[in-house]
């Protein structure tokens, strides 16, 4: 449906994250970061991790999960865990969106030229305020 719409004139989704956007582009995207895994009980756990000063603190917070010997370490195990819930569980379900979009040539298109289609599909970040600006009226 997105790529029938874009292609003949409609109104573009801008719903995607920038991330999401790069990923579906086949632009690199940096290394995910604790703050955009979505669920927040495991974003507590990874912060937790991440924040401990001794490896006593540091597996502690992991608990049973697994098992760290240095500090290292356990920044090595919140980074491969975010990018897991950031990108890897999540690679099979934008693979069968990207499919999608290459309905009448769309993404062949956002590959070519991602910087044309950007604003077309990535979000803006609106602070909620309590009075709508006037383009939301």
């Amino acid at each position: 449906m997105i790529a029938v719409c874009v292609v003949h004139g409609g109104v573009g989704p801008h719903f995607f994250s920038e991330r999401l956007f790069n990923q579906i582009c086949g632009i690199p995207t940096p290394p995910a970061t604790v703050d955009e895994v979505g669920d927040h009980t495991f974003r507590e756990q990874l912060i937790k991790i991440q924040e401990a000063t001794t490896v006593r603190e540091a597996n502690s917070a992991i608990a049973e999960a697994a098992y760290v010997s240095s500090l290292e370490e356990k920044d090595s195990l919140v980074q491969s865990a975010a990018d897991f819930l950031v990108n890897g569980r999540l690679l099979t379900a934008l693979d069968q969106f990207a499919e999608g979009l290459k309905t009448l040539g769309l993404l062949e298109e956002l590959r070519k030229n991602p910087a044309v289609f950007y604003n077309m599909f990535v979000s803006e970040e609106i602070p909620l305020q309590g009075e709508l600006p006037m383009h939301f009226i």
